[in-house]
Order: structure tokens, then C-alpha cells, then sequence
């Protein structure tokens, strides 16, 4: 199933909105790198320097992941790009075979890549779990939007511009520091593997159902009810809003009904026959009663009252049809 439900995010982010994406900005390297013990405490200081090239890289992807309407799959394939954008290019740990004098590619090394696959397992699996995932997981368990963009258009800019500044600054610092360069083929190696892993975190995505947080934008589901229609999802729904669904003799068709499903239909629109669940077909003795409080809608007599959700009627009379997923 293709996912086309995107997330429509704030052309303005209030200071306020967006303070858990400048909380993940700083929680990327402090979990990184002072809380799995690479860095001392007492040098927190540190914390300013990485923080661009970190925390930079986990609030674009985020933004990107929860923009598009994905998931964490989606998170952790571009996490995974992430370490290969910092171990491959900026500090060149793949490839380095002396790199800080450890001789880390020593073990398990291979040839013809120029790289040692311990480490080059585990330095990126550190990066997609620690740098990237880790974060965005622990900000948005206490963010009371979880599944909603935390920026504006400034401040993806901001945090855009502050990543690839962490970069420029990152490689400058290792080149004057060590005088390795990675060969012409691994730096094509390194792009080919970049431009892979965001195809394949696209894909996933668009494959993927987002979980449903009131607030996607006007959109279509590919889902279809039993006439063809395909269900339209508002904008400005709320969780405690009753969906409407085309149906009755002037539409041309038959609401999609079963154990998931709870229609409500305007009542001169009502046809009892095409309006009971496969399991409940009983048009002969079908009974309409009134819902209370809505004179403009019926509801079937087996309409369970105990199953009920809040009712909130999108407009009497309407033909939209809407997500009936909750």
C-alpha cells in the first residue's frame, strides 16, 4: 500500500513548538558521546562542537520522517545514512587504517574495500542506534506532539544550515589533524551507498501507514469501500469527530460496513437496505431510529450505543467521504 498522507507542518514554529527539536539538538551528542563514556563529563563543553553535526543530523531526520507522515523504520534507514555521511566523509573512520592510532581496521579487514567489517558493523550500528534513533525516541516519549513537525520553514533552514556547518567543521578538524585521504572509488562508494539508503527509507515510508494524529492533511486513501470510492481524509479532523460516509440511492453506492466500521449517513440520504453490516443483512425488518441531539442524521436500529464514539457531524447533509480509521 503506497502511503500518500503527509503531514501538513506550521509555516511559523512558536518558540515554544519548537523547543523539543532544540532539546534533541543537544540529547544527540550527550547520548553519543557522553553517555556511552567516548567523552569525559568534565569536558560537557565539548557538547557545543558536536552538537551541529549530531544534533543537526537527528532534527532533519525527524523532521523529514514526520513531514512525510513515515515511521521509525524510516528513522533508522536514514540513521544508518547518517553514520555513513560521518564515518565515511567528514571523519573518514571506514577507510583510516591508523585512524587516532588504534588501528581499527586491523580486524576482519577487507582488501579490496579498504575497510575492516568489525568496526565498520559496529561504528555504524552505534551511530544509527545512539546518535540518531535513541534521541528521537527518548524526545518524543515526553513531546506532546510526538508524530507532528516541531519547525517551521525558518527553522529547518536554521538546523539545515547548522548541520552542514557541522560537517564543513568536522572534516576541516580531521584533515588537520591526519593527512589520510580516502581514495576517488570510496568516496563514490560512500555516495552510492547515501543515495541507496534514502531511496530505501523513501520506499518504506510511502509504503508504510502513519499512525493517525488528527492532523494530517486533506488528503486520499487507497482504500476502498465496496462501490470503488475511495474515503477522503480532513485536515481538520479530531479524534472525537464522527466520520461520514457516501452512501444511499443519490451516491450510488454502499457504505463499507463490518466490525471496524460505524457509519452515519443524513437521513434523507438513508437506504436501509444498502446501509446493514454483511452479518446483519435484514432489510426486511430494519428499523430507523433518531439519534438524539442530531435531527439531520439516522442511524440504523442495530447501532450499538455502547460502542458509540463521541458524535461530532461533520455538516448534515454532506457527500464527503472521509477515513473511517481510527
Amino acid at each position: 500500500m503506497t502511503n500518500t498522507n503527509a503531514v501538513t507542518a506550521p509555516q511559523h514554529s512558536g518558540v515554544k513548538r519548537s523547543l523539543p527539536a532544540l532539546g534533541l539538538f543537544f540529547l544527540s551528542p550527550l547520548v553519543a558521546e557522553f553517555l556511552l563514556g567516548n567523552i569525559p563529563i568534565s569536558a560537557f563543553y565539548a557538547i557545543l562542537t558536536l552538537a551541529p553535526l549530531y544534533g543537526g543530523g537527528a532534527v532533519l531526520i525527524r523532521e523529514l520522517v514526520r513531514r512525510r507522515g513515515w515511521g521509525y523504520p524510516s528513522v533508522i534507514v536514514l540513521a544508518l545514512a547518517y553514520g555513513v555521511i560521518e564515518e565515511g566523509i567528514t571523519t573518514q573512520s571506514l577507510f583510516n587504517p591508523n585512524y587516532a592510532d588504534l588501528r581499527l581496521l586491523d580486524p576482519g579487514h577487507i582488501s579490496a574495500l579498504g575497510m575492516g567489517a568489525p568496526w565498520t558493523v559496529f561504528v555504524l550500528g552505534l551511530h544509527t542506534v545512539w546518535s540518531i534513533t535513541v534521541p528521537i525516541v527518548l524526545m518524543e516519549s515526553v513531546s506532546r506532539h510526538p508524530r507532528e513537525p516541531w519547525l517551521g520553514k525558518l527553522g529547518l533552514w536554521v538546523y539545515g544550515m547548522l548541520f552542514l556547518a557541522g560537517i564543513v567543521a568536522t572534516t576541516a578538524f580531521g584533515y588537520t589533524k591526519d593527512s589520510f585521504r580516502a581514495s576517488t572509488g570510496q568516496d563514490i562508494g560512500v555516495g552510492i551507498a547515501i543515495v541507496v539508503l534514502v531511496a530505501l527509507a523513501v520506499w518504506i515510508g510511502r509504503r508504510g501507514k502513519p499512525p493517525y494524529d488528527g492532523k494530517r492533511s486533506v488528503g486520499v486513501d487507497r482504500r476502498r469501500d465496496r462501490s470503488g470510492a475511495r474515503f477522503r481524509l480532513d485536515g481538520r479532523q479530531r479524534p472525537d469527530q464522527e466520520r461520514l460516509a457516501r452512501g444511499g440511492p443519490a451516491a450510488g453506492g454502499r457504505g463499507t460496513h463490518g466490525r471496524r466500521h460505524r457509519h452515519l449517513v443524513p437521513a434523507d440520504r438513508l437506504d436501509p437496505a444498502a446501509h446493514v453490516g454483511r452479518r446483519r443483512r435484514r432489510a426486511a425488518h430494519l428499523r430507523v431510529a433518531r439519534i438524539p441531539g442530531d435531527a439531520g442524521l439516522r442511524r440504523p436500529a442495530q447501532y450499538r450505543p455502547d460502542r458509540e464514539r463521541d458524535l461530532h457531524p461533520l455538516g448534515g447533509g454532506s457527500a464527503d467521504l472521509c477515513d473511517n480509521h481510527v
